[in-house]
């Protein structure tokens, strides 16, 4: 697997823990984690991640202005984002994927299954 990077936005440090573990022990991958939208637009700036996963209940920042905000900056607009929402309806998915979103997941994840889901809606190879 290549080496990827990550950045994990969340305002729960139980989450982010879980986040990182899991996408580093199964796929190799480095990861950040901030629990701030804002800190998050700024880290994607600075460190311009081969991805972003969001919970989408973050409270300063929702995911709808987060991902605008990142649409409208052209350091950022290219960083696909996964957002974590509580429902997996076609609905919500729609929402976000017509801000910019790159796919919707399961706030409620299996861990071990994570990076998978995150290479399939990426595109990016997962080995068999």
């Amino acid at each position: 697997m290549s080496n990827k990077h990550i950045l994990a936005i969340s305002e729960t440090a139980d989450v982010l823990k879980v986040i990182k573990l899991s996408l580093q022990l199964t796929a190799g991958w480095e990861v950040l984690t901030v629990n701030s939208a804002k800190e998050g637009l700024v880290l994607a700036d600075v460190s311009r991640p081969n991805a972003i996963l969001l919970d989408a209940d973050m409270p300063e920042i929702g995911a709808p202005s987060f991902l605008q905000t990142l649409q409208a900056n052209p350091a950022t607009h290219h960083i696909p984002v996964i957002v974590m929402a509580e429902s997996d309806r076609s609905g919500v998915k729609r929402q976000f994927c017509q801000l910019g979103a790159t796919a919707v997941i399961p706030q409620l994840f299996e861990p071990t299954h994570l990076a998978k889901h995150i290479a399939e809606a990426l595109g990016w190879p997962w080995p068999s």
